[in-house]
């Protein structure tokens, strides 16, 4: 349920990323990976009419394709199934070509609604991640980890309107599950998700504030090919969005859903 004044505010943002990494092995325990994220953005922002002199503002901000990279060490022991996983991911800087359009115009020399051109730049968060698993009992496996994704460190702030759009906070979010090898060829599992409630004056753009999710995934096994799916439910914390910390609406009761699927071969 949404029950909210800001009439028109609406953010939509389109994202895809593919991953190349490779692996080194020093001995049966330690190992160090890397690689490259080749990542395409775009997105589209429009105030409503809490903003005041800013209502019915617009930037669309065009396709843009940045490189970043992943780095990492794992410490693992076969004999029982344990492996420790600590990654860091690079900011991506995307250079989008941006088209600004206001209601109220801030140049007397420029009409209202007339298309300004520029350039808008964003960096996507650097993260962390900790994930580790070890056997609990044959065939069973208990696995988890730790995402910590500076957010703070985002912006983005239009060339002619001159203020940030995104106001968010730096996100931790834990996950733990159990997963069980059924036959040679098939495992499920199941895990749980948690991300702790923090102030609950957020961004009217991310209008969120912790969440508990679960999902449910399948593995199939053959030979050098890994096929996996999953499907997972996150009940999303309640938030008030704000402007110059004042709420002006109030989400409650909102969820998502989705579900994934991956092809993987080992060499």
């Amino acid at each position: 349920m949404i029950e909210t004044d800001l009439e028109n505010t609406s953010a939509r943002v389109d994202s895809y990323a593919m991953n190349a990494y490779l692996r080194y092995k020093f001995n049966e325990n330690f190992s160090v990976h890397g690689g490259l994220r080749l990542e395409t953005a775009k997105g589209e922002i429009t105030l409503g009419d809490s903003y005041g002199a800013a209502a019915g503002y617009n930037v669309q901000l065009g396709a843009d394709t940045a490189l970043g990279y992943s780095a990492g060490v794992a410490y693992e022991r076969k004999d029982i199934a344990l492996r420790v996983v600590l990654t860091y991911h690079s900011a991506i800087t995307h250079d989008f070509s941006s088209t600004e359009t206001f209601a109220i115009s801030p140049d007397p020399m420029v009409p209202a609604g007339f298309p300004l051109p520029g350039e808008t730049s964003v960096d996507t968060p650097e993260a962390f991640n900790l994930d580790f698993q070890t056997g609990i009992a044959e065939n069973t496996l208990l696995f988890g980890g730790v995402r910590y994704a500076l957010w703070g460190d985002f912006d983005v702030i239009p060339q002619f309107l001159g203020s940030d759009l995104a106001d968010l906070g730096d996100s931790t979010t834990y996950r733990l599950g159990v997963a069980r090898r059924f036959s040679d060829t098939f495992a499920a599992s199941v895990s749980f998700t948690y991300e702790e409630e923090g102030d609950p004056l957020v961004s009217p753009l991310a209008p969120s504030n912790g969440q508990l999710g679960v999902s449910i995934g399948g593995q199939y096994t053959m030979d050098n090919l890994v096929l996996s799916a999953g499907i997972n439910y996150t009940d999303i914390g309640d938030a008030n969005p704000q402007l110059s910390d004042t709420a002006f609406a109030d989400f409650t009761d909102n969820s998502a859903f989705g579900w994934g699927l991956k092809i993987g071969y080992t060499f």
